[in-house]
């Protein structure tokens, strides 16, 4: 039996809970995903205990890291002016009383800071929309950072004019989550590094405006933030994701001759060795059609004409041809990259 977020929250959380989430969901349209009715449910249960076992912190300033006293207090009042602020203390207040719980300080605050900083809200619903108005009246950091992080990816030619609304989505979520959230999980693999972004950098002719950004544009968040290679790491999957979505791959033709055998094995066993690496489309060569590439053992005209390049096997084929062909295929890419980098805008 596969199990659902959804069906384990339900059955996991008391159901005042579970109907709350859901009658919240409806009234702001929050578009809620199974794993991030999880989430909520999760949350409020940890409240929930915290409150029975007497270990609670009463909501104040966010973060020490963000937000000085002023530019909180300037969120606060933005939130309370908002029409999101009744419906959020009116749903805690539900939560609390079917425990006969009196919160400390503002739970609907904390409640909305975690549906901000834990990639929750769906860009279409209004509570985002909302909040989106709400950080810039108040003229936060996190709004100051988004903006100046939307400049620079469009300075270094990151995304396509038709992008910007989903970039901006993006950031918002991951400066959200790294500056109200404070939490991170990860695994020993699951950071980018500079090192490791300069590899793929490469490829794409782009420089890395990441690993200096909050050093040159932000230094009081650099100089205090122990935490801030996760925030770039986040970043660099952002580059990466359009970077790669944007560049629209090599198409490789592959035409084998020889006895049958050989065909039926070895086409096959190259296209399959080509589709593994990133940014390649491998098949077999129909006649007819045009790719970036054809790869044969013999060196027709009609043949090579199909291809912008063309690599020749020129005797039997070893299992060190195919670093040959993987070498020959990235200095393609290299040079396709580049030039679609210089005329995405």
């Amino acid at each position: 039996m596969t199990r659902t977020w959804k069906s384990t929250s339900e059955e996991f959380s008391d159901k005042v809970v579970f109907d709350e989430i859901i009658k919240l969901n409806d009234q702001f349209q929050l578009e809620l995903s199974d794993i991030a009715i999880g989430r909520i449910v999760a949350y409020l249960m940890i409240v929930k205990y915290r409150y029975l076992q007497k270990k609670v912190v009463p909501v104040s300033c966010a973060s020490d890291w963000f937000f000085d006293d002023a530019s909180f207090n300037r969120f606060v009042d933005a939130l309370v002016k908002s029409p999101l602020y009744e419906p959020g203390k009116l749903f805690m207040k539900k939560f609390f009383s079917a425990y006969g719980i009196v919160p400390k300080g503002d739970e609907s605050l904390a409640l909305i800071l975690f549906l901000m900083g834990k990639h929750i809200l769906s860009d279409d619903s209004i509570l985002y929309k909302n909040l989106l108005a709400v950080e810039a009246e108040a003229d936060l950091m996190t709004y100051a950072i988004k903006n100046k992080l939307l400049a620079c990816f469009n300075e270094h030619q990151i995304i396509s004019s038709d992008q910007q609304a989903e970039l901006t989505y993006l950031i918002t979520q991951v400066t959200w989550h790294h500056c109200f959230f404070k939490g991170w999980i990860v695994t020993e693999d699951s950071q980018i590094t500079h090192e490791q972004f300069k590899k793929v950098a490469a490829l794409f002719d782009t420089s890395d405006f990441i690993v200096d950004f909050f050093a040159n544009y932000f230094p009081e968040i650099a100089q205090k933030i122990d935490v801030l290679d996760y925030y770039k790491s986040d970043l660099y999957q952002l580059v990466l994701y359009f970077l790669k979505g944007n560049f629209p791959g090599l198409s490789i033709g592959v035409h084998i001759e020889g006895d049958l055998l050989m065909k039926r094995i070895l086409t096959p066993m190259i296209i399959k060795r080509l589709n593994c690496l990133d940014f390649i489309t491998a098949s077999t060569l129909k006649k007819g059609a045009t790719y970036d590439l054809v790869v044969s053992n013999v060196n027709f005209p009609a043949i090579e004409n199909q291809g912008k390049h063309f690599y020749l096997i020129n005797h039997e084929f070893y299992s060190s041809d195919f670093q040959h062909i993987e070498e020959f295929i990235s200095i393609i890419v290299n040079a396709a990259t580049f030039s679609y980098n210089r005329d995405l805008n």
